[in-house]
């Protein structure tokens, strides 16, 4: 079984009143395996999944889909399936996490845009095996059914994955992403009390990114969107890594440069803590991916057959 809940690092941003970030580690013996996914799809035990639909609604956790590698390692000709099964988990009181529920999501997807709001979590876009999505889910846990109600958000203007998404004052904001074709710097907002009007173009990014780290920090009516870290893939070559933080705010609805990470770091987890905080969990270094960047591109310009199996 797979833990559900597994970091070997947590950095912990400290955004200062002179607006410079701050950096400290927290040790990794500090956390605890809080529950544990089971398999999916019959297999015979649990892989685990990368790129899930997951948030908390209604004081429980929800995990759905996501994709991994049953066949072994891409670079050994192991196909992603993305899957639809989704998972309900309950706080005890001693901290355990209970699986409590099933449910399934309209079909099979992957690293969507994922956050928790008020009236539920979202999923925006994402990928399945026949391509990239531009729909946008909505997942409410029913106390009084004990069912999981699905709906639909109006959909992206465009078909995006591994994008950032953020929720704040009752407005969802999308940032960056893989489009078809290229990694994107478009910045979008949806007012979620205007649904109607669908969603809006804000200011672009700095960069062309995707798996980055969105996040809201600030006073109340003082708020800005933090971008930070992520990644920029080119074909054919290494992907660019990012160590880079930028802050929109909200007012002047401009974009500024802050204090770097202390290392490159993309596809991790993050989220605001208490008042100057952004908590950023896992994620790659870079390391680890342009190995196996590099790896893929020598297997695929490999014509000797018996070389490739090697």
């Amino acid at each position: 079984m797979k833990p559900l809940f597994f970091y070997h690092i947590l950095l912990v941003m400290f955004l200062t009143a002179d607006a410079k970030a701050q950096q400290t580690l927290l040790p990794a013996n500090s956390w605890r395996v809080a529950g544990e996914l089971p398999p999916v799809q019959a297999q015979p035990q649990a892989l685990g999944v990368a790129g899930p639909v997951a948030g908390i609604h209604n004081n429980v956790l929800l995990v759905a889909g996501g994709a991994n590698f049953p066949e072994g390692a891409p670079w050994l000709g192991g196909k992603k399936r993305y899957y639809r099964e989704g998972f309900v988990f309950r706080k005890e009181a001693n901290g355990a996490l209970v699986r409590s529920a099933g449910f399934s999501l309209p079909a099979a997807r992957g690293y969507s845009a994922n956050c928790s709001t008020p009236n539920g979590i979202v999923a925006a876009g994402g990928e399945t095996e026949e391509g990239l999505l531009r729909d946008v889910l909505l997942l409410q846990w029913k106390e009084e059914t004990r069912s999981v109600d699905l709906s639909a958000l109006p959909s992206l203007p465009f078909a995006v994955t591994n994008a950032g998404i953020a929720f704040c004052q009752d407005k969802l904001y999308l940032a960056g992403g893989e489009k078809i074709g290229e990694v994107s710097r478009e910045f979008l907002v949806l007012d979620l009390a205007d649904t109607a009007v669908g969603w809006k173009v804000l200011p672009p990014l700095p960069i062309a990114v995707s798996h980055a780290v969105l996040a809201v920090q600030g006073a109340e009516g003082k708020e800005a969107l933090y971008l930070v870290g992520g990644r920029k893939r080119k074909p054919g070559g290494l992907s660019d890594l990012y160590a880079s933080v930028y802050a929109f705010d909200m007012k002047t609805r401009a974009w500024l440069k802050k204090a770097p990470l202390p290392y490159t770091l993309s596809a991790g987890t993050g989220l605001a803590a208490g008042k100057h905080s952004i908590l950023l969990f896992g994620g790659d270094t870079g390391e680890t991916f342009h190995k196996t960047e590099g790896l893929i591109a020598a297997i695929a310009s490999e014509t000797d057959e018996s070389k490739k199996q090697e």
